[in-house]
């Protein structure tokens, strides 16, 4: 796991940590959307994509 420190405006991650219902993590939001860029994204090995886009699918392996 790699760990990143974000930079976003106080105002801007309040607001998204309330689209974040009580069942999910702060984290499952943004891994979707990190699997959408990789799955849809041309410069991405094919390997990549494709494990991306079974992520997508509910294949949550790692």
């Amino acid at each position: 796991m790699t760990t990143y420190q974000l930079d976003v405006e106080d105002w801007l991650w309040d607001g998204f940590k309330q689209t974040v219902s009580q069942s999910e993590t702060l984290n499952d939001p943004l891994e979707a959307s990190v699997a959408e860029r990789v799955a849809g994204h041309d410069l991405v090995d094919d390997e990549l994509q494709d494990r991306a886009e079974a992520y997508l699918n509910g294949d949550h392996q790692r």
